[in-house]
């Protein structure tokens, strides 16, 4: 699996972008992110970058913290925002998905 600028934390992230939080069970909301990450047992790739400022790169680091897979990893793509990081990290972000696809 790789996950790219994605968040363990979805009212975090609400907060962050101080966006209006709807009246909602939000602890609720908090617990069943965190149990859908821990029971993804499968191979994983985060990829974050640097400097995102939609989603937080403590979000990248919560989330390889919380997977529940033995095989993970976390690439942080330096001066990379969250929609050029595929364009600033060009080299070093398609090396390490051909890596791990290229791995079991």
């Amino acid at each position: 699996m790789i996950i790219e600028s994605g968040f363990i934390n979805p009212v975090r992230v609400v907060k962050h972008l101080d966006l209006p939080l709807q009246e909602t069970n939000l602890e609720r909301l908090e617990q069943e992110c965190l149990h859908k990450v821990s029971s993804i047992k499968v191979r994983a790739l985060v990829i974050h970058g640097e400097y995102d400022t939609l989603v937080p790169l403590q979000e990248a680091r919560d989330m390889l913290a919380q997977l529940g897979a033995e095989s993970k990893k976390l690439l942080i793509i330096p001066h990379a925002d969250h929609n050029n990081i595929m364009f600033v990290g060009f080299e070093q972000y398609f090396e390490e998905i051909q890596k791990f696809t290229k791995t079991k």
